[in-house]
């Protein structure tokens, strides 16, 4: 079974920031570290929960299902772990979109109940808050899980981006929605969280829940 090494980058932060004392956990168990900026609280953690908040599970995202799997339904979602490896849960999960989209009529939700998937708004306050120090936010790069051919099993960008789904989707085609990036070298190196708009739902991002 493959396995693959994810470097942590850390940066001196505020121990208040990065190592927080307060925890929430998600209807699997797993533990998730969060801390306050301005008004709001987030999980400094991604999200792999296996199941939305009610308990009713996840599909399982594998190689052999990931590409042809369009779940748009608002009672359907997918997960992927790296390399579809459990073993690298560590960094979190891969998320397709339309399991928490409100413009499908959403009845469900994956983050712990009391908590909910950022819109793009509250990710530009958040982006506000942390001004030139980012690295608060405990930033690690994940790649993404995308449904194309050319990438070797699905998964690219592992060692240098991390992008997360806001809530917010595109007016004028609901199979497209805004997501949020961090890309820590290269020629689109950025210094601060980026917003970018008209992803397809298709691709798996990761999630960082927003408390309620």
């Amino acid at each position: 079974m493959k396995k693959i090494t994810f470097i942590l980058i850390l940066i001196l932060l505020p121990t208040s920031l990065i190592f927080s004392q307060s925890t929430i956990s998600d209807v699997d168990g797993n533990t998730y570290r969060i801390a306050n900026f301005g008004s709001q609280t987030w999980m400094i953690d991604n999200l792999k929960t296996t199941k939305f908040n009610d308990g009713t599970p996840l599909i399982e995202g594998k190689k052999k299902n990931w590409k042809y799997f369009y779940g748009v339904q608002s009672d359907v979602g997918q997960y992927a772990y790296y390399d579809f490896d459990i073993a690298n849960d560590s960094i979190g999960a891969f998320y397709r979109f339309p399991m928490f989209l409100k413009g499908n009529n959403q009845i469900k939700n994956i983050c712990p109940t009391g908590w909910k998937i950022p819109s793009a708004e509250d990710w530009k306050y958040l982006i506000s808050v942390l001004g030139n120090t980012p690295e608060s936010f405990n930033l690690f790069a994940t790649g993404v899980a995308t449904n194309d051919d050319f990438a070797p099993s699905y998964f690219i960008e592992q060692t240098f981006s991390t992008v997360w789904w806001s809530s917010t989707q595109n007016k004028k085609d609901k199979l497209k929605a805004t997501v949020f990036a961090y890309i820590f070298k290269g020629q689109h190196k950025t210094e601060k969280i980026v917003e970018l708009k008209g992803r397809y739902v298709f691709s798996g991002y990761c999630v960082r829940c927003i408390k309620e």
